[in-house]
């Protein structure tokens, strides 16, 4: 993964989010999130807030979202819209 504009990140030059400033701005779960989806692709990402919007955003909060509505769904239509009690 490169920085922003395809920069290599750099220590030294101070290139690059360090981790105390990422968790700052997001928690470590979105991070990880993140960078395990763009993490997959066999070539070289450039890094973007934009890119990083669009994958918490639109894959894993719209996923979420989805599964919620998949469940509320299915306890409406198979059970009266009562959740049932856990089994002991």
């Amino acid at each position: 993964m490169n920085w922003i504009g395809g920069e290599s990140f750099s220590k030294t030059r101070g290139v690059g989010l360090y981790c105390d400033e990422a968790l700052d701005v997001m928690d470590g779960e979105l991070w990880r999130f993140y960078l395990f989806t763009t993490g997959r692709k066999a070539r070289d990402v450039d890094f973007s807030w934009e890119e990083l919007e669009k994958a918490v955003n639109g894959i894993l909060i719209a996923n979420v979202a989805n599964l919620i509505n998949r469940v509320v769904a299915l306890v409406q239509s198979k059970r009266d819209g009562v959740v049932p009690g856990r089994a002991s």
